[in-house]
């Protein structure tokens, strides 16, 4: 069941990959616009979850190990938040296969916290693979440039603050599956992705304040909003079935698959659908990527 569970993510993935380069190009470039958006999307992913606990109920859906799933639904929420904003940024001076590579190299957060904390045991041929997605991001930065003409530091840090976003996410889902047992996932994920909206919340009015004084306008497109909505439905689905796959399979296999596979989908979505050419050294990089995700899978059974 765990590979459909994967398969409906990696579908998702490709509406993902569309309306938040969309989205990248529609929302204002600035601070507050990018808090307001993601504050949006957010709560639109923390009402279906809502939905769904609530559906969950007459099942025997309670609010057991509440404060367990709590501890670590908030450190998922901060991730996520950050992770939004990060990405969006990175989005407006990066390609979309860029942007996804370094989401999926936060899977090196629960790879490596695995060992200390799930007793999970990796050869070293499997680390080798995953280092491998590291020398793809070298290639695809130098496609980015050819793209774009630019790569600035704010780009880069962008892309880093992403990729250990993305990564303490994906470890409090591991965690939460491995030691919450009996815990309500729907449950984790209407506090994973309300904490993210109170952040937002909180820090929006002090960076509001501090850009107030600047030209122009934090209004956020009606087609933005629109394309956050359908965002808020992808993020929910995609951290509801992540989460229960967690607890199923190895941390670095099912992330290595599920972002993995991610970054070869968002290679042709920007070629195909935003004429975001590889060159042949990004080939290679993305060829690198889909030989390393095949052999850790390889190596894994």
């Amino acid at each position: 069941m765990v590979w459909v569970y994967i398969g409906v993510v990696l579908v998702m993935r490709i509406f993902q990959s569309l309306f938040n380069k969309y989205n990248a190009k529609l929302v204002p470039k600035t601070a507050t616009a990018y808090l307001k958006y993601t504050l949006f999307y957010l709560g639109v992913a923390g009402v279906c979850a809502a939905i769904l606990f609530l559906l969950d109920l007459p099942a025997g859906g309670t609010f057991a190990l509440f404060p367990e799933t709590a501890f670590y639904a908030v450190f998922s929420g901060v991730g996520l938040a950050v992770a939004c904003c990060c990405s969006l940024y990175a989005l407006t001076a990066g390609t979309v296969v860029l942007d996804s590579l370094f989401a999926t190299a936060g899977l090196l957060v629960p790879s490596v916290a695995g060992i200390f904390l799930f007793n999970e045991v990796l050869s070293v041929w499997q680390w080798f693979f995953v280092a491998g997605f590291m020398v793809g991001a070298y290639f695809l930065v130098g496609g980015s440039r050819t793209v774009y003409g630019r790569f600035s530091g704010k780009t880069l840090l962008a892309l880093v603050l992403s990729l250990l976003a993305n990564g303490l996410t994906m470890l409090m889902q591991t965690a939460f599956s491995r030691n919450v047992v009996g815990g309500s996932v729907s449950l984790f994920s209407v506090l994973s992705f309300f904490s993210g909206v109170v952040l937002l919340g909180l820090a929006l009015p002090a960076v509001s304040s501090l850009g107030r004084a600047k030209a122009g306008t934090d209004a956020i497109p009606k087609k933005a909003l629109l394309f956050a909505f359908f965002l808020g439905v992808i993020v929910f689905v995609i951290n509801q079935l992540a989460t229960v796959s967690a607890g199923m399979i190895s941390p670095v296999i099912l992330f290595a698959f599920i972002n993995g596979g991610a970054t070869i989908i968002s290679a042709l979505v920007g070629l195909v659908v935003f004429k975001e050419r590889l060159t042949v050294l990004g080939i290679a990089g993305l060829c690198l990527g889909l030989i390393s995700l095949l052999m850790i899978k390889f190596l894994a059974l």
